[in-house]
């Protein structure tokens, strides 16, 4: 399995639980697979670069996790039919990436243990 991020736009029309209901759904495809999900981080309502779908706020969430490619398709695809959801990306997450992100942090945690000393 490979490491993914998909970065979800919804409707700002929708209220939280519409969001939650969304973010579930995500989650609920992506267990269904035998998806490991990693975190999901709820960004909340940002003003828009440019209008979408004649609004100019959006409510983001972003959903890291682990999965086979196969998912991903069959996930995209329900975001594609649903009229709520404005844009979706999903990113692959090279292992080179993950390595250097993994000796950053311990060496900043140790630069912490070091620094309490």
């Amino acid at each position: 399995m490979r490491q993914y991020e998909t970065m979800v736009l919804l409707s700002p029309e929708l209220d939280e639980d519409a969001v939650e209901k969304k973010i579930q759904g995500v989650e609920n495809h992506l267990k269904e697979n035998d998806s490991e999900i990693i975190s999901v981080d709820r960004l909340g309502k940002k003003r828009l670069a440019y209008p979408i779908n004649k609004q100019r706020h959006g409510t983001y969430f972003v959903v890291t996790y682990k999965a086979e490619k196969g998912v991903i398709s069959e996930m995209e695809q329900s975001m594609r039919l649903d009229e709520e959801t404005f844009r979706y990306m999903t990113i692959r997450i090279e292992e080179s990436v993950l390595r250097k992100i993994k000796k950053t942090v311990d060496h900043q945690a140790a630069q912490e243990v070091k620094d309490e000393g």
